[in-house]
């Protein structure tokens, strides 16, 4: 019984001074280790720190493609500004081939127009007003050199062929001074049928004994004013009242060689 006692505190003094070293033997039926489970605020640091890469990608991924589509409409724009500008410049080309066409056809309109006045006898282009030594070329000269002419005024006179035919023409002083009538110009010039000459107007037109009101309208379209009586009727065209042409023309066969055509230009 001694010994039991003995062994039994030999054993708890033996346990005691384990304790007191530090020593533990946990029992088999402690329960196991467990792990803390994470505070809150650790879980959102985690998801935070995990959906950060997501949304950066995300962000990269708009920004890219907003760059896309901006290039894209840039690039539409400058297309467009292209084409627009490909439009104007064609639009101006063809615009400038129907200026050059309108301004290439404008002077033979003007050529066919009676008003351009001008006027061919026997073959020599006069355009009014002219030089009066001019007539000399088909063989007229006028007689009356030693008058004067105040400026802007016209006067009646008849130059003469050797023959002593005349023509009515109006000596015009075009200056700001008095001139000379041998420094005059004529202004207006009249021609009857009965005059001889080879008389060609604007367009091709033959002044001759064939010539009918109707010609004269088809050539040169509806006259300013025209006057019809018995024997003859009168065709007048004009810009204003100092440039003119007047037609003449008798429908009595035995007046024919009366009928006449005037051109007058004071201008």
């Amino acid at each position: 019984m001694k010994k039991m006692i003995k062994t039994v505190l030999l054993v708890a003094l033996s346990s005691a001074a384990l304790t007191g070293c530090g020593i533990f033997y946990p029992m088999e039926n402690s329960l196991p280790e467990t792990k803390p489970l994470p505070s809150e605020t650790e879980s959102t640091v985690s998801e935070v720190t995990v959906s950060e890469p997501s949304q950066k990608q995300e962000e990269s991924k708009k920004q890219e493609s907003s760059k896309k589509e901006e290039s894209s409409k840039k690039e539409e724009s400058s297309k467009k500004e292209e084409s627009s500008k490909t439009e104007e410049s064609s639009q101006d080309e063809s615009s400038e081939e129907v200026t050059e066409e309108e301004s290439s056809q404008e002077p033979s309109e003007e050529e066919d127009s009676i008003l351009n006045f001008q006027i061919s006898l026997n073959g020599v282009d006069y355009q009014l007003p002219f030089d009066r030594e001019q007539l000399s070329w088909i063989g007229y000269s006028f007689e009356d050199g030693y008058g004067e002419l105040e400026p802007k005024q016209h006067t009646l006179s008849k130059p003469k062929n050797e023959e002593g035919d005349t023509l009515n023409t109006q000596l015009w002083n075009p200056s700001d001074e008095a001139l000379s009538y041998s420094d005059c110009k004529v202004g207006s010039i009249e021609v009857h049928l009965g005059d001889e000459l080879e008389v060609v107007l604007p367009g091709g037109f033959v002044f001759d004994e064939n010539v009918t009101p109707d010609a004269v309208k088809e050539q040169y379209g509806e006259p300013e004013s025209e006057h019809i009586s018995d024997k003859y009727v009168t065709l007048r065209y004009k810009k204003d009242l100092m440039r003119t042409v007047e037609f003449f023309l008798y429908t009595d066969e035995s007046m024919t060689k009366f009928s006449s055509v005037t051109v007058k230009n004071f201008s």
